[in-house]
């Protein structure tokens, strides 16, 4: 699949959705061996760790779970019990919903934004409960009542919860990258031209929002869009492209310099500058 990606990114136009196909197959495939490599080292080295290098059974477990004062490696012990069983169907989920995009993303309008949504919504979900369990843990220890040290780190989620969603957003984006019709491109050229000043008028809004009526896309899709266009705006600007390395330079037998870039490119030298050739 990584091979795919490569040969496809060197061919323009058509291919580009071929490589974008291998590009979310190779992610889901990696996120599912990323998850199960997880669940065998919690499975076969954390969990005998914290059990003096013998492997327990989930009957020993449960067990320990009666003790009234359990020590910190039982505590980590029955939570990592508790991670198993999602770390066996988490790394598939995942998988399935890489496969959706690639399957999917030429024939549903939108797809890649509604499971960008459902990736964000499910990791800050995700995220919130387990500020809770770690606040309800601590709590218990220190004022043995723990309900209350998970209210407060759970809602301190929620009080920061436009910079998380923000880095939500990037980390989607990044690992389902938007795909557009011809009409979500003409809207996003429009868009772009009359944002070229860095900022968009009254007037400008009206025509833009006229464009996408007669564009038939939605109030909502114009949102995502502009949503997705800032992104990568952004990212293009915290992130400019690196300059290219020379990978080889000689001289022929005329006396001209040349140069080969790791882009592709050929310079040659005029006496002043170099330039492309």
């Amino acid at each position: 699949m990584r091979a795919s990606m490569k040969q496809y990114e060197k061919v323009e136009d058509e291919n580009k959705k071929n490589s974008l196909t291998s590009r979310s197959l190779y992610i889901g495939f990696l996120g599912k061996v990323i998850g199960n490599m997880m669940l065998f080292v919690i499975m076969f080295l954390v969990i005998p760790a914290l059990h003096g290098g013998t492997s327990p059974s989930l009957g020993d477990a449960l067990v320990d779970g009666l003790d009234p004062n359990p020590s910190l490696a039982q505590i980590i012990s029955d939570y990592c019990w508790m991670l198993i069983p999602y770390l066996m169907v988490l790394p598939f989920a995942f998988e399935g919903m890489m496969f959706a995009h690639a399957s999917m993303k030429d024939t549903v309008l939108g797809i890649d934004s509604k499971l960008r949504r459902t990736f964000r919504n499910s990791m800050f979900t995700g995220l919130g409960a387990f500020f809770f369990i770690i606040g309800s843990e601590v709590m218990e220890s220190i004022m043995g009542y723990g309900i209350f040290g998970g209210v407060l780190l759970g809602s301190s989620v929620m009080l920061v919860r436009k910079p998380i969603i923000n880095t939500l957003d990037k980390m989607s984006a990044k690992i389902i990258p938007s795909t557009y019709t011809e009409t979500e491109t003409a809207y996003l050229k429009a868009y772009s031209a009359a944002g070229v000043d860095g900022k968009i008028s009254d007037s400008e809004r009206g025509i833009l929002n006229m464009t996408a009526e007669a564009l038939g896309i939605t109030v909502e899709r114009t949102t995502e869009l502009e949503a997705m266009f800032n992104l990568t705006v952004e990212e293009e600007a915290s992130n400019p492209p690196a300059e290219p390395q020379v990978v080889q330079q000689w001289t022929d037998e005329h006396g001209y310099t040349w140069r080969a870039m790791d882009d592709g490119t050929t310079l040659w030298w005029t006496g002043t500058d170099w330039k492309k050739y």
